[in-house]
């Protein structure tokens, strides 16, 4: 299992200078070498590898000497970092996705310094890091560093604070026992998440509530002079109240995923497509990106696979209209909170019944036409992530049998 570790890292202040430094060199380095992969193509039509740059580093350090003062596995993360974006962009281009051209950073979107090969100079003892040409750096060692480390990202925020990032493999897994007990869970707004067992969480909605004062330290920063210290002041206060919103809302995720895994076995989730929801639903696109379903997804996944539990995602059309007893369909308004089955009477809150129609059609389809999240759960499972068979779910207390088509 692959993890990664975050601490606060506390480099002196000749550190942090030659830190600070080492970012520009680097965000350099990384626009120098996008132009000439970019020119090449274009006037040449000749592809530039990442091998092929880092053989040019010899050269580039003997023409520009302040690139010495920069170890090799660092100038070497930097051309890795590249190369990621544009092998992305080509994967984007073969699946027919807007492809996003690797761009030019400014100084204020290189904020990242990558290390890819650990065998060189570079050490972990404890609660300090060994890194060339600068030495130990102390960091708060505030849980234990698990498995292996692969690579390191040393990283500053809005706020000036340096963090390090350990990526670790062969990190072992904590299970819990068996339960036998599944369930399905419906993503909304107004409630976040609604269990099939009738639980319920409710959406903190933290953009919201903290956009008021947004607006006014927004407009307190377009009044200030550019370029003065107030407005250096403001800007950092402003980065500092987003941080706060953001870690509220991943601490909610957290928290909710860790009581979906605790107790339940196997999880089928909704297969959203978020960008199309956003777009067919423009008056919707705040309160969707606040509610940032995809990051709460991401997370109960990690802390599913920590625990070896399975997450299944399932088709969600027509959900919420079918009524989880009979089968039948009824047509609702996104405005109409209570289902009400006009066929076999039933009266239940909307994200509860679609809930249960989640969990019924997981259990309906497990061998069948599903995407899995997990490579490990479609070789379990035998299905492919392109599978586009037709979806039954059958209803215990009715002959109905509604079928819904990918």
């Amino acid at each position: 299992m692959l993890r990664s570790y975050r601490y606060h890292l506390y480099p002196t202040k000749t550190q942090r200078i030659t830190l600070t430094l080492w970012l520009e060199l680097l965000r350099e380095l990384y626009n120098s070498a996008l132009q000439e992969r970019r020119d090449a193509w274009n006037k040449q039509r000749v592809s530039i590898s990442y091998f092929d740059q880092c053989h040019e580093l010899i050269e580039v350090r003997k023409i520009l000497p302040e690139f010495s003062a920069v170890p090799s596995i660092v100038l070497r993360g930097t051309l890795k970092r590249l190369d990621s974006s544009f092998q992305k962009f080509f994967q984007r281009c073969k699946l027919k996705k807007t492809p996003g051209y690797p761009r030019f950073k400014n100084k204020n979107r290189f904020k990242t310094l990558h290390i890819n090969d650990l065998t060189k100079g570079i050490s972990i003892n404890n609660s300090r890091v060994t890194i060339p040409f600068i030495g130990l750096i102390k960091f708060k060692y505030h849980r234990i560093l698990e498995g292996t480390p692969k690579s390191i990202r040393i990283t500053q925020d809005a706020r000036g604070r340096w963090f390090i990032v350990f990526s670790c493999a062969n990190v072992l897994t904590k299970p819990l026992p068996t339960l036998n007990n599944d369930v399905g869970i419906d993503l909304g707004l107004r409630t976040f998440v609604a269990t099939s067992s009738g639980e319920k969480f409710e959406n903190p909605k933290c953009f919201k509530h903290a956009e008021l004062k947004l607006k006014r330290k927004q407009r307190a920063i377009s009044r200030c002079k550019d370029g003065s210290t107030r407005k250096q002041k403001l800007i950092k206060s402003l980065a500092i109240y987003h941080e706060h919103i953001k870690n509220m809302r991943r601490e909610q995720h957290i928290q909710i995923a860790k009581v979906l895994v605790a107790f339940h076995d196997t999880i089928y989730v909704e297969d959203l497509n978020i960008k199309t929801l956003v777009e067919n639903q423009p008056r919707m696109a705040k309160q969707i990106y606040d509610a940032s379903w995809g990051k709460f997804l991401y997370w109960l996944n990690v802390k599913a696979e920590e625990a070896e539990r399975k997450v299944i995602k399932v088709n969600p059309r027509y959900t919420s209209q079918i009524c989880s007893k009979c089968g039948h369909k009824t047509h609702k308004e996104l405005c109409d909170r209570v289902h009400n089955c006009t066929v076999c009477g039933l009266i239940l809150d909307r994200d509860v019944n679609a809930a249960k129609n989640i969990l019924q059609l997981g259990k309906n389809c497990r061998g069948g036409a599903l995407t899995y999240q997990t490579p490990k759960i479609r070789k379990e499972l035998g299905a492919t992530p392109e599978h586009t068979m037709v979806e039954s779910i059958h209803y215990p207390n009715s002959k109905t049998t509604s079928t819904v088509a990918n």
